[in-house]
């Protein structure tokens, strides 16, 4: 009897173990292992789990050091602090290149700190987006072909370390491309496609949970506009797995700018009823094709060109920053534009299927964008903190958790 059950408990179990390690065959017949334990969320699923996201800004990216551009070193303290805000995703910016010898080997030490951050993350159940920030534009797109060739290579070998190192992760940790990846002539698109292409290849032929993990493909200057005009993706292994992101600064006299130019003034001013008499002699009121009704035509063309489609949004950066006014009045327009900006943003982002996460640079001065103090875990903008809540609460979509 003992010997029929043992033969029968092995009969049993050996389709099992016969599904568990698979290979599967891609481009030049490569064969990568994974296993079925493998096998994660696909991208739509991953990402409609984050309310809300917060960008560690001018940390990683900062070069040479975390703390070169004025922000601590960054704690489990501060990352707590950061989801106990409602924040449940944080975007990582990291300048990868700047931390790589000329044999595109990255710095173990830096690559490990980085991942000890995202562990930080981790422990908090929160989503994290690893993004690379290529500083001082080495992706180019006039550089020939043997520029083409050189560029082919560090990306596939840069990503193949940083998939390496951070394979065990499950779904949590998302991988996008190339934040603040200039497309000059939209000509070079089939270009750009190209290395976000071997971004897919070298993070895919790791193999494991990697042939599984979400991966963010960046639009044409992570212009919304365009990315909605131009915009097509690669190709992936398995279907499901991609994702696209844009940035949102729109418009950037309002967000950004801090002087006057030929093509526009700086404004303190947005939004129909935020709108204010001209101040000695100049009109500081954002352009009015900027307004509400443009944000909300944009985001529901690429909600319709790509969410409606099981492609998910990602809008890894927007913010606006605080000004100084001269007087009370003026101020208090000022802030509540921001707030409308930030509270319209988040809730016309999540009611369209986007996925929004503000940016939050740390430097606690007027013209920047900080929210939270991070060398004492308090709040600089609760004005814009407040916005952002507002608009998750106010809004369907992705789940409120």
């Amino acid at each position: 009897m003992k010997k029929s059950f043992f033969i029968f408990i092995a009969i049993i179990l050996l389709p099992v173990f016969a599904m568990e390690a698979k290979s599967q065959e891609i481009k030049g017949g490569l064969s990568i292992e994974f296993s079925e334990s493998d096998m994660l969320p696909k991208s739509i699923n991953v990402l409609q789990n984050i309310r809300v996201g917060w960008n560690l800004g001018n940390t990683f990216e900062a070069v040479p050091e975390e703390t070169s551009w004025g922000n601590p070193r960054t704690s489990q303290k501060l990352i707590d602090f950061v989801k106990s805000l409602g924040f449940n995703a944080i975007r990582i910016p990291i300048a990868v290149n700047a931390h790589t010898d000329k044999n595109n080997n990255i710095s173990k030490a830096w690559l490990k700190r980085v991942a000890q951050v995202v562990d930080y993350c981790i422990k908090d159940s929160m989503y994290v987006i690893l993004s690379c920030s290529y500083t001082e534009g080495w992706i180019k797109f006039d550089g020939g072909k043997d520029y083409d060739l050189k560029q082919i290579v560090a990306i596939r070998n840069i990503w193949e370390q940083i998939a390496m190192q951070m394979a065990a992760y499950d779904e949590h940790l998302i991988f996008a491309f190339a934040s603040r990846l200039s497309v000059s002539d939209i000509s070079y698109l089939d270009k750009f496609i190209l290395l976000q292409q071997n971004f897919i290849d070298a993070v895919r032929q790791t193999g494991g949970k990697n042939m599984y993990r979400t991966l963010l493909i960046q639009g044409p200057n992570l212009d919304m506009a365009e990315t909605v005009k131009y915009m097509h993706l690669p190709s992936d292994y398995n279907e499901g797995y991609l994702g696209v992101e844009v940035a949102y600064y729109t418009p950037w006299n309002f967000c950004g700018l801090k002087t006057d130019e030929s093509w526009g003034n700086y404004s303190w001013f947005w939004g129909e009823k935020n709108r204010q008499k001209k101040v000695d002699g100049v009109d500081r009121n954002s352009p009015g094709w900027s307004e509400e009704n443009y944000m909300g035509d944009y985001f529901s063309r690429i909600g319709r060109k790509f969410v409606q489609k099981g492609i998910p949004v990602v809008i890894g950066e927007c913010g606006v920053i605080h000004r100084s006014l001269p007087n009370a009045k003026l101020q208090k327009a000022h802030e509540n534009s921001r707030y409308l900006y930030m509270f319209e943003y988040t809730k016309t982002a999540r009611n369209n299927g986007i996925v929004p996460f503000i940016w939050d640079d740390g430097q606690k001065i007027d013209n920047n964008m900080c929210m939270i103090r991070r060398q004492d875990f308090t709040i600089f903008d609760s004005n814009v903190l407040q916005a952002i809540m507002d608009g998750v609460q106010k809004s369907e979509y992705p789940k409120n958790k």
